[in-house]
């Protein structure tokens, strides 16, 4: 089944202010986006933005926050590691829905301001690490461990376009989640 957009609740000011700004940043660059650009985008006043939000920095640090957020949440759901391929795939599932509703910022903390994005914490790597502890079982070898990360990476490189790629206007392609979960989960699979 492809993935489709919900129907949302509208985005209040503040949810809107970090949607566009998600997208202008991973379009443009952090350096290349001007708060203006934003406004313009948004049909807001600068002073509307900066009504909620005290600086560019402070909405990028605000993305950053609700992304590690949301990783985090995902991984606590998952307390115990799973016993079955189907438990393995509903983690994998949820990882590659969290990289779709992420990409952007995703894709912007991987080309922009690095030193930012790691003075931010460890917590977004705790939580990878967690995640590739789950899938890679109870009992770990180097293999498991190879084809958890392996399996992660082909959702990230699957749905997240690679850093200062140029990324046109009308890229919203169609993204089978189904079949990327499918193929992350067959490299879970031992072969021997």
């Amino acid at each position: 089944m492809k993935h489709k957009a919900q129907i949302e609740a509208p985005l209040s000011t503040r949810e809107a202010i970090l949607a566009a700004a998600a997208e202008l940043f991973s379009a443009n660059g952090f350096a290349g986006t001007s708060m203006s650009d934003l406004a313009e985008k948004l049909h807001l006043s600068k002073a509307a933005i900066y009504h909620h939000f005290e600086s560019k920095e402070s909405i990028f640090q605000t993305l950053l926050q609700s992304s590690n957020e949301d990783l985090e949440a995902l991984t606590n759901k998952y307390k115990k590691f799973p016993t079955n391929s189907s438990q393995t795939s509903a983690i994998l599932q949820e990882f590659a829905e969290f990289m779709l509703s992420h990409r952007d910022v995703v894709r912007l903390a991987l080309s922009e301001m690095k030193a930012d994005v790691m003075a931010q914490g460890p917590e977004a790597h705790h939580a990878m690490l967690r995640l590739q502890e789950l899938l890679a079982g109870k009992k770990p070898t180097a293999e498991s461990k190879m084809r958890a990360r392996i399996a992660m990476g082909i959702i990230f490189l699957g749905i997240v376009p690679p850093p200062h790629a140029h990324v046109p206007e009308d890229w919203k392609w169609e993204l089978n989640l189904d079949l990327l979960v499918e193929i992350a989960s067959d490299a879970l699979k031992s072969k021997r």
